[in-house]
């Protein structure tokens, strides 16, 4: 559920609620769904003006993406 409304919140401009909504999924998420849930967390990280938050984000979502291939 939380994984649909971080998009929603998302796309609809959003950004602080999608960064919270998206972080709790992320730790929730499978790992099959967790790069996603990453991209959509560093995205409203970025849009929200926290670019280092999102760079930090998305270097976790590489390394773990790392260890599973």
């Amino acid at each position: 559920m939380e994984r649909c409304l971080a998009v929603a919140e998302l796309s609809s401009g959003r950004v602080e609620s999608a960064a919270k909504l998206a972080a709790h999924a992320y730790t929730l998420a499978p790992s099959h769904v967790r790069t996603a849930m990453g991209l959509i967390y560093a995205r409203a990280l970025w849009l929200s003006g926290d670019e280092p938050g999102a760079r930090e984000v998305l270097l976790k979502v590489l390394a773990q993406k790392a260890t599973s291939e």
